[in-house]
C-alpha cells in the first residue's frame, strides 16, 4: 500500500513495543488508503456502469478483494492493540480499568476476580478482549442496567471469564455478528472455548473458558 516512515524524538530511541506497536498501527493506515481508494473506484464504477459494465464488474471484484483484505488487518490489529495496563499491572487491573471506562450513564459494570499471576500474556489479551468486546455491545445494544464480569481460576486448570448483563437479550432470530467471531476467534486461537447464551432472569451471559497455560506457540 505504501510506506510508514517514523522518527524517534531526538535522543531517545523506538523500543521493541513501539516498533511491534507501529507494525499492527501500518494495518489500519493500509485500512484508509484502501477505504480511500475504494471511494475513487467507486465512483469510476458508476460512471463506467453506463459506458462499459463488464469493466464495471472487474473493477467492483477487485474493490471487494481489497476491502475484505483491509477487513482482516484491522481485526488482526484489534487483537494485538491492548491497554499497557495490561502489560504493566496484569489482567485484574485492566479488567477493573475496563469497568470504569463502561461505568456510567445507567450501566453500573462490577468486577469479581481471582489473582492471576505470572498468567501467559496471550491468555490475559484473549480474556480482555472478549471482555472488551461484551462490554461494548452491552452498552450499545443491551439496554441493560448492570453488568457483572466475573474471572476464576476454574479447577480443571482454566480461567473461567463470564460476562452477564440484565439486559433485553438476543432475539430469537438473530444472527451471530463480528463481535461475536472476533470473541470466538481469540477463544479458539488459544484452544480454549465460548459460548453465549440467555441469562436465567433476562439478559445475555457470554462464558469464555480459557487454559492457563499455552500448549502452543
Amino acid at each position: 500500500m505504501g510506506l510508514l516512515q517514523v522518527s524517534a524524538l531526538p535522543g531517545e530511541q523506538l523500543s521493541a513495543h513501539d516498533l511491534s506497536t507501529l507494525h499492527e498501527l501500518a494495518s489500519v493506515v493500509a485500512a484508509a488508503v484502501v477505504i480511500g481508494r475504494g471511494a475513487a473506484d467507486l465512483e469510476e464504477m458508476r460512471n463506467l456502469l453506463r459506458s462499459d459494465p463488464d469493466a464495471s464488474l472487474e473493477l467492483l471484484a477487485h474493490l471487494q478483494g481489497e476491502v475484505e483484505a483491509a477487513t482482516v488487518s484491522v481485526r488482526s490489529l484489534s487483537h494485538h492493540l491492548l491497554p499497557p495496563i495490561l502489560d504493566e499491572l496484569g489482567l485484574v487491573a485492566a479488567l477493573a480499568e475496563l469497568a470504569s471506562r463502561f461505568d456510567g450513564g445507567g450501566l453500573t459494570v462490577a468486577v469479581e476476580s481471582d489473582r492471576f499471576d505470572d498468567l501467559d500474556p496471550r491468555i490475559a489479551a484473549a480474556a480482555y478482549g472478549i471482555a472488551s468486546e461484551v462490554l461494548s455491545n452491552v452498552s450499545r445494544h443491551a439496554r441493560a442496567d448492570h453488568c457483572r464480569i466475573v474471572a476464576r481460576r476454574h479447577p480443571a486448570g482454566s480461567l473461567l471469564l463470564v460476562v452477564a448483563d440484565d439486559g433485553t437479550g438476543r432475539d430469537d432470530d438473530a444472527l451471530p455478528g463480528v463481535g461475536t467471531h472476533s470473541m470466538r476467534e481469540r477463544a479458539d486461537e488459544q484452544g480454549g472455548s465460548l459460548d453465549v447464551r440467555d441469562r436465567i432472569g433476562g439478559g445475555t451471559e457470554v462464558i469464555a473458558t480459557l487454559p492457563l497455560v499455552v500448549s502452543h506457540g
